[in-house]
């Protein structure tokens, strides 16, 4: 059996599935990637269009899903220049080390080359198109086959498509206004002099990204004995940061014991399958929350789970959130520096902080199956503590800031979320916000940075025009399970509510439907069997967590077991 299958996209969500495929050794698979740059493997985060020098990650080399080299191995490999050309010491390295952004785009870029490689010895025909932009997509309901039309003609027909695009950073008023920037990618339309404040919307790793590529570029940093230091360069002695943000920066990287993915210790598939039958279809929040995260905790940190073990969630966020909002923002950045190189030190986890990304990970795929109710919930209260918690700032960037702000170069102002963007005769962008204490402020700045990060999009959004006439794709929702509770929260919230028959309502939750294995689903409930989609901005809505590698893995394995079924049960 012949079997083609076509991947737009060449990043890193791209390698993985390559990678499981090859895995399986399937017979009759051939395989087309389409890349639109010149390099496979780096994705948007790590390569130039998402990072540079001043830019590492925050995976360590055993954090790393499986490839057919470690990180560490494959960095034991390099010659002592290229690692001395990130300030790094390969003697050093460690598997518990994070490394430069690009250095782990090279790695994945060496990987997905050495995968590829594999697989031409087999026999299996992998054609690789860089530099080849994926224009359209249409499909043939008749023969059920997908015609790829690319920038590089001519189109190809394929039995199957994986959408593997990842981010999408569209551009609309920066195109019309010389300071406005709607996110800080790629970091090189940032990297020139700026002798004036600049305002950033945003704390989260995107807005770390978009400090460090502004403060290098018009400063220097240097250490005076272990401590760092920032000074402005000559020409930009008016530059400044200023961040507007609902919250405090993300936690700062500390020591992991395990891995995420190699814990064992959660829920399985059949304890989950078992509830979700018995509680009429769905998976309940609080039952994931008791079993994953309070369970373990109990188990692991005793003491700090008699503080919290009468909590619900609503009531455990916050009383996390009320703690770390009680400190200035700065202090508190110090304060997760010091605690996280206290834990990195003596190689001891931050037991609660490590639990609160197991049960994220666990939360992923089973968003789907929340009621309509959980849903809000989860996206209200959990979700803004978890990104808090599991941003891991890497201990150089947080040190980075730190000396920002003792220069007085970086200030963090915590706003509500009615903040206004206004631009004024295409030259001057004004910001109104609300602080904490209730005082409605504006200030007018030359330059906006956007680093709220990707905004999740619908499948009217997709660029593939023809796909779209071609199937009706659904867009993702989750059921209400109380009427009453659907038009409240369409009358009072505004809330995006669909309702069936008037009796059936269903909350709105963003991007396209798809299956536990990725698979698009149609506005009728059908699934759309042999097309997958992983990328970042359309699949937010039923898998909330959507980036990090771990990510890439566990969707690549998903697809590549539904891949085999095909080709070994036709």
């Amino acid at each position: 059996m012949s079997y083609r299958i076509a991947i737009i996209g060449g990043g890193p969500s791209a390698l993985f599935t390559v990678y499981q495929l090859s895995r399986r050794e399937l017979d009759g698979l051939s395989i087309d990637i389409y890349e639109q740059s010149s390099c496979l493997g780096y994705g948007m985060p790590y390569g130039p269009s998402g990072a540079g020098h001043e830019h590492w990650s925050n995976v360590s080399s055993d954090e790393v899903p499986p490839l057919p080299e470690s990180l560490k191995d494959w960095i034991a490999s390099l010659p002592d220049s290229d690692m001395h050309a990130f300030g790094m010491d390969k003697s050093a390295f460690h598997e518990k080390q994070v490394v430069p952004r690009l250095l782990l785009g090279q790695y994945l870029h060496a990987q997905f080359t050495k995968v590829i490689h594999v697989e031409r010895n087999r026999g299996i025909p992998i054609r690789v198109r860089l530099n080849n932009r994926v224009c359209d997509i249409s499909y043939s309901c008749g023969s059920q086959k997908f015609h790829v039309i690319c920038s590089e003609p001519p189109g190809q027909t394929f039995d199957s498509v994986i959408i593997c695009t990842g981010h999408v950073w569209p551009k609309s008023t920066e195109n019309g206004c010389e300071g406005f920037f709607e996110s800080p990618y790629p970091p090189s339309k940032l990297e020139k002099t700026f002798n004036h404040p600049v305002a950033l919307k945003g704390s989260s790793l995107t807005a770390i990204d978009a400090a460090l590529t502004l403060s290098k570029a018009n400063g220097k940093y240097s250490r005076v004995g272990r401590r760092l230091q920032y000074q402005r360069n000559a020409e930009s002695t008016e530059f400044q940061l200023n961040m507007f943000s609902l919250g405090h920066f993300p936690s700062v990287r500390f020591h992991i014991d395990q891995p995420m993915m190699e814990t064992n210790d959660t829920l399985s598939d059949e304890s989950i399958q078992k509830h979700k039958t018995d509680n009429n279809g769905f998976i309940s929040l609080d039952f994931l929350f008791e079993r994953n995260f309070k369970r373990l905790l109990m188990l692991r940190d005793n003491l700090r789970y008699r503080a919290v073990m009468d909590k619900n969630v609503e009531e455990f966020c916050q009383w996390v959130t009320a703690s770390r909002m009680e400190f200035d923002p700065f202090a508190l950045l110090k304060a997760d520096y010091l605690q996280a190189e206290k834990s990195i030190h003596f190689q001891e986890s931050i037991v609660w902080k490590e639990l609160v990304t197991v049960l994220n990970a666990t939360l992923n795929e089973p968003a789907k199956y929340f009621s309509a109710e959980d849903y809000l919930r989860f996206k209200n209260m959990l979700v803004p503590l978890i990104s808090d918690i599991i941003g891991q700032i890497p201990q150089s960037s947080a040190e980075h800031l730190l000396a920002l702000h003792e220069a007085g170069v970086l200030a963090l102002a915590v706003t509500s979320n009615d903040s206004k963007v206004e631009v004024i005769d295409n030259h001057e962008i004004r910001y109104a916000y609300t602080t904490k204490s209730g005082i409605c402020k504006h200030q007018t700045f030359k330059t906006f940075v956007d680093c709220t990060g990707q905004v999740p999009l619908g499948h009217k959004d997709l660029p593939f025009r023809s796909l779209l006439e071609d199937v009706d794709i659904g867009s993702a929702a989750v059921r209400f399970r109380a009427s009453s509770t659907a038009i409240e929260s369409r009358n009072i919230n505004s809330i995006a509510v669909r309702t069936y028959d008037n009796s059936i309502f269903y909350l709105m939750v963003g991007g396209v439907a798809i299956t536990d294995s990725f698979q698009l689903v149609l506005s009728d409930g059908r699934v759309f069997d042999n097309c997958f989609i992983t990328a970042v901005p359309f699949i937010s809505g039923f898998n909330p967590d959507y980036s990090g590698l771990d990510i890439c893995h566990n969707a690549a394995v998903l697809i590549a077991e539904k891949i085999e079924s095909v080709l070994t049960n036709p």
